[in-house]
């Protein structure tokens, strides 16, 4: 299993948010969001029956894969976790006490993103800033473990 994210400054970030929504505005067939395991397997929001297929579904990732890899990579900043679920398995039979995978990797990138944000960005150490990014981070903890159990 692997989660991945970006984070940037405020300005690097509605850049990006412009320029994404630009990408996706104007492919064909529309799509109102990006989930590359969705794109992949075109399956639910970039399902064939929505008129997705191989050649036009590659090309959505490719332009987005493309645009995000010619940002700035000091303002624009890709943070990943990856579990080999088979040997999580493997150790939690032999009863290691461990979180669930979502939850090692919700946890590890958003540390990252908060150390990284706050070593680039110290004029943003407040504590403000601090108590509102671990409430982001645990709200988003809470929708990504919403969803898988409903998976």
């Amino acid at each position: 299993m692997t989660l991945a994210g970006v984070a940037a400054n405020e300005q690097t970030w509605q850049e990006f948010e412009l320029a994404w929504d630009k990408i996706i505005r104007d492919h064909t067939p529309k799509a109102t969001y990006i989930h590359m395991r969705e794109i992949a397997h075109q399956v639910d929001g970039f399902d064939r029956k929505l008129g997705w297929n191989d050649n036009n579904a590659f090309a959505l990732a490719n332009n987005c894969l493309s645009y995000m890899s010619h940002r700035n990579k000091k303002m624009f900043k890709m943070f990943y976790c990856a579990i080999d679920l088979k040997a999580w398995r493997r150790l939690r039979d032999r009863n290691y006490q461990m979180p669930e995978p979502i939850e090692m990797c919700n946890r590890y990138c958003s540390e990252a993103i908060i150390a990284w944000y706050l070593s680039d960005y110290p004029e943003k150490r407040t504590s403000t800033t601090i108590l509102l990014a671990i409430s982001l981070i645990e709200t988003n903890i809470s929708k990504s473990l919403s969803r898988l159990r409903k998976l």
